[in-house]
């Protein structure tokens, strides 16, 4: 019974353990410009990136951000990427087309790119918009 109780209380310290890294280096916002996360009718003319705003310096080498166009997953691997000069703001260039709905992954359990300074990962995160026509 002792052992049992044990295990309970190490899984459950384990798991407010990682509640707490996750909020603590989570981004703090997220977005393609100033679209928000299940915006429609976007005006691809005005979006020319996914910009993310952290709270905290990340690693500046890579990310770990993947786009889908409706289904398709998009090849990032020659996108352009930018990291500001104190590593809080992410940008990834990206030509967006109309009527076209978008989701964004940013780290996963298949690859934990964006990190902070001091190797704490990002906790996942995950959001979707559908641009609209020009105007």
């Amino acid at each position: 019974m002792q052992r049992l109780f044990f295990w309970i209380l190490l899984v459950a310290l384990f798991g407010i353990f990682v509640f707490v890294v996750a909020r603590e280096h989570g981004g703090k916002r997220v977005g393609a410009g100033d679209v928000g996360n299940g915006a429609r009718d976007v005006n691809p003319a005005t979006i020319r990136a996914i910009t993310v705003s952290f709270d905290r310096a990340m690693e500046t080498k890579k990310h770990g951000l993947h786009l889908f166009e409706g289904k398709q997953s998009v090849d990032l691997t020659r996108a352009e990427f930018t990291y500001s000069p104190d590593g809080k703001t992410f940008s990834l260039s990206y030509a967006f087309k109309s009527s076209t709905h978008y989701e964004v992954q940013m780290n996963s359990t298949e690859d934990i790119g964006f990190a902070a300074t001091n190797r704490a990962p990002l906790w996942p995160v995950h959001f979707a918009f559908t641009t609209g026509q020009p105007h």
